[in-house]
């Protein structure tokens, strides 16, 4: 910053009171006042010369997705002016990039292509999850049918040993009645004997 400043007063000393010199005057002053201008933008806004070489890296990297540049001629400068109104001012960068070339796959047909290929790819996607969907859909109603095959089939087992445990019964009664029926029977030719 000092040594903008010595520059611009080293060149006013220099300059003298003709027309010339008064036109190359005006111009250094601009000069001078642009100079400042940045610099005290740069400096409200606390933005470091390497802040601003690190942030032109990263305009250039994305600038290379698209166009081919060359890194040493860009230039990125943060400029100031007043608004309209002449009581606000506005702090912008103003980046200098010559292109050397578009690259081809940014060119027109190119892009149109890729254009297609997004939108196939758009497509094949809703396919795919229209496919994800139909399994899912697939697997829920299985797994549906196992469980109702599974609750069919224990039912049945229930049913099952419902009607074994009705029949054990069936069969001990019967017993018990076939006993009580012989324990009749010989009591009563017991008492038949006896009556004899």
């Amino acid at each position: 910053m000092l040594e903008v400043l010595r520059e611009f007063w080293n060149r006013n000393k220099r300059l003298n009171g003709n027309d010339d010199q008064q036109e190359e005057k005006e111009k250094t002053r601009n000069l001078a006042k642009e100079r400042l201008n940045i610099l005290l933008v740069q400096d409200r806004a606390s933005i470091s010369t390497d802040f601003m070489e690190i942030m032109k890296e990263d305009i250039v990297k994305v600038m290379q997705k698209y166009v081919i540049v060359d890194e040493k001629t860009v230039e990125i400068e943060m400029t100031n002016s007043i608004k309209n109104d002449g009581l606000r001012s506005e702090t912008g960068f103003v980046i200098k990039a010559p292109i050397i070339n578009v690259k081809n796959e940014m060119k027109a047909g190119n892009i149109q292509k890729t254009e297609e290929i997004v939108e196939e790819l758009a497509e094949k996607k809703v396919e795919a999850i229209g496919d994800v969907e139909k399994e899912i859909e697939e697997q829920e109603k299985r797994e549906i049918l196992e469980r109702n095959k599974e609750e069919r089939r224990n039912k049945l087992l229930k049913e099952k040993e419902e009607k074994e445990r009705l029949e054990k019964e069936r069969q001990e009664k019967e017993a018990k009645l076939q006993k009580i029926e012989e324990e009749k029977n010989e009591t009563k030719e017991e008492s038949d004997n006896q009556g004899e």
